[in-house]
């Protein structure tokens, strides 16, 4: 097993520096508080080779121990171990040279110890809710057959006529290219006509499907700063959330926002998902909330089934939750 490389060692401040010293640290070193870590940002002069040195034996993610920075830098004599974890590492090492001299820049990192509590009467971090609404288009493809109905009119596909025609092509291939078909009893064949004939001549030509984009509707809310009875996701916490889940319903809570783009629209909810994230704070947490609903043009399509996508006692139940009654 190789021999893991030794720690590399900050140059100390001395009273009195020597002709032999390479390197010694400048006065104008930067400390950082923030919320969950304290910065060094350490800087060093010196010969041009040692202070390149310097900077490169601290690459990025060298652990470096809160005491040996303590005891070689007196300003940081009084930095608060307790509150501070015993060891942090370099973010950050750069080097910069002119003819002459080298200037090394090593950051580095302390975190602090466990998260911020205001049980002694601080103030509690700002409760807050954010709203963001977005949309992208989603191509969807439908068989040509989705234009067939009942044929009632000229302008209208009949199904029926449509469907035993396209049999002709395993049976009467003669028929299949004249549009017509032979009706089960026999006797005359059947010419297709209007709007069935028409998508006919599309049928035959090779095409077999129709493309529509159909907007999906986001909305995020994002929870800052919500309080738990405890430190963990708890139900506290989760009731909190004013969205619910409403999972595969028809909803037309996106018709506040987007009726003017998207008007004559029906809606139904696809998704719901909930991310809790710790914050800094005892006991305090963000949640971002994602729900997604799929549009679709009532004047082409038509509303989403109310048999199947319906409220309840108006939607159908599947056989099995039939069968347990």
């Amino acid at each position: 097993m190789p021999t893991p490389a030794p720690t590399p060692a900050l140059p100390a401040d001395k009273d009195t520096y020597a002709a032999t010293d390479k390197v010694i640290r400048q006065t104008d070193c930067q400390y950082g508080f923030g919320k969950e870590a304290v910065t060094l940002n350490l800087k060093f002069l010196g010969d041009t080779a040692q202070a390149v040195g310097l900077a490169a034996s601290f690459r990025t993610g060298t652990r470096v121990k809160l005491t040996d920075v303590k005891s070689k830098f007196g300003e940081l004599s009084g930095l608060d171990a307790s509150a501070i974890e015993a060891s942090g590492k370099v973010t950050a090492s750069t080097a910069a040279t002119k003819q002459g001299s080298g200037a090394a820049t090593i950051a580095v990192q302390f975190p602090y110890k466990g998260k911020v509590s205001i049980a002694g009467g601080g103030d509690a971090p700002e409760e807050r809710k954010v709203v963001v609404w977005s949309e992208k288009s989603t191509d969807y493809e439908f068989p040509l057959e989705i234009y067939a109905g009942e044929g009632e009119s000229a302008t209208d596909v009949n199904a029926g006529d449509l469907e035993a025609w396209k049999q002709e092509k395993t049976r009467d291939i003669g028929n299949y290219r004249n549009f017509c078909y032979t009706p089960p009893d026999g006797g005359t064949p059947v010419e297709l006509e209007g709007h069935t004939l028409e998508l006919a001549k599309k049928i035959y030509k090779g095409i077999e499907s129709v493309k529509r984009a159909y907007p999906e509707v986001i909305r995020v809310s994002y929870y800052y700063n919500y309080k738990a009875d405890k430190d963990e996701v708890d139900a506290t916490l989760l009731g909190q959330i004013d969205e619910t889940p409403d999972l595969y319903y028809i909803d037309s809570t996106p018709d506040s926002v987007w009726s003017d783009k998207f008007d004559g629209f029906s809606w139904l909810k696809v998704s719901f998902d909930v991310d809790p994230q710790p914050t800094e704070y005892d006991s305090y947490w963000n949640m971002t909330v994602t729900e997604t609903w799929i549009g679709i043009d009532t004047n082409e399509k038509g509303e989403w089934d109310e048999d199947l996508y319906g409220a309840d006692g108006t939607r159908w139940k599947f056989a099995t939750a039939e069968e347990g009654e």
